[in-house]
């Protein structure tokens, strides 16, 4: 036990020489977590709780075990109050499936921490345990495609096709036949062409609705793959967000240096939101381990140090949006526009009707005068 302890320890102080923040940056201590956890929960005024089947060992924090139906938690429970942090979370997500687990968990900046309730609360929750139309920023660690097409492939691809394949690379449609397609694109307008597992990140102000069987395709602001699951070795993720700048890094492949996964600019995070951890299984399932958590606060510039971010709405630029949301919104307003004209053009065909008929009875009358 006490050998565990010491090697834990070791392994603590060695990441954090290892992934230096550099000048202007520190720990807080109400925002990191680490082993020995028996000292993190020891006391009623601990600044992490745990929520739903959420279980504590000497090795890990497990939001969910690897079975179905389990939902949990790891909420901090004081607000951050600057503007400007990073992150470090090293964890495990592992189990006994091979083709099939699931679901991935979420990192959380959040305005309203879900603190009370029970497991099937969360189960219940459609965003990996936790709410719809939350208010600030999802970090989504996802193993597993729910969308029904199962549209899960990278390009270049190679499928087959027998007929209503439309258009069919310079061949006439709807021919009758076979034809093995080397496509090296993808046309969907979502461009949905990553494979599992994928880190997305989503900002929600509390009006968007995240379409689960979707995969919140269409809320998804950047993204990456990542093959993080079932790994021998340490994986760890990093978010950064600085000067409105949200900037997301691995490393799965146990090299000690961080790789990019995105980086957005124009993102809009207020202060005191919390930070939060969530899983849910349903019919499948997997092992989702929290091992630590190390937050940093970042220096801020004058101009940073003025502003008043208390009350921002978060906000991500349109154009990161979706493409979706963009192109319905097209054929939204185009079918609007077809039913204005179509309606108009039935006015003017009744109009006309009703003066063509005006102008008959009124010819005829004049003409009977005449005789």
């Amino acid at each position: 036990m006490y050998f565990i302890t010491i090697i834990s320890f070791v392994c603590i102080i060695f990441i954090n020489l290892t992934f230096e923040q550099g000048p202007g940056s520190f720990e807080v201590r109400e925002h990191s977590l680490s082993r020995p956890y028996a000292n993190v929960f020891a006391t009623s005024h601990s600044y992490w709780q745990l929520t739903g089947n959420t279980l504590v060992t000497d090795r890990y924090i497990r939001l969910t075990s690897d079975a179905q139906s389990k939902a949990g938690g790891l909420w901090n429970t004081v607000p951050v109050s600057y503007s400007d942090w990073e992150m470090h979370v090293s964890f495990k997500v592992h189990g006994g499936g091979t083709t099939l687990f699931g679901d991935g968990f979420v990192i959380w900046y959040v305005r309203d921490p879900k603190l009370t309730g029970t497991y099937k609360t969360y189960l219940k929750s459609p965003v990996f345990g936790y709410a719809d139309n939350f208010n600030g920023l999802a970090i989504i660690m996802d193993t597993y495609s729910n969308r029904i097409d199962n549209y899960n492939h990278i390009y270049p691809y190679i499928s087959t096709g027998t007929k209503d394949y439309s258009p069919v690379f310079g061949y006439a449609d709807h021919f009758n036949g076979l034809a093995i397609i080397m496509d090296t694109y993808s046309n969907r307008i979502d461009n949905y062409n990553h494979i599992y597992p994928y880190i997305s990140a989503v900002i929600n102000n509390g009006s968007l609705h995240y379409d689960h069987d979707r995969d919140g395709a269409d809320l998804n602001i950047a993204g990456c793959e990542a093959a993080f699951r079932g790994r021998d070795i340490d994986t760890l993720v990093a978010i950064r967000y600085q000067n409105n700048r949200l900037t997301v890094s691995t490393d799965i492949d146990g090299e000690n240096t961080w790789k990019e996964c995105f980086s957005i600019d124009n993102i809009q995070l207020p202060t005191y939101y919390y930070f939060g951890f969530s899983a849910a299984t349903g019919e499948l399932s997997d092992n989702h381990d929290i091992i630590s958590v190390h937050t940093y606060q970042l220096d801020l510039s004058e101009q940073r140090q003025k502003e008043d971010r208390k009350n921002i709405i978060p906000s991500a630029p349109s154009a990161h949006m979706g493409q979706i949301d963009d192109d319905t919104a097209k054929t939204s307003k185009w079918s609007t526009l077809k039913i204005f004209l179509l309606v108009l053009l039935l006015i003017i065909l009744c109009l006309s009707g009703i003066g063509a008929f005006y102008y008959m009875k009124q010819h005829r009358y004049h003409s009977s005068r005449l005789y």
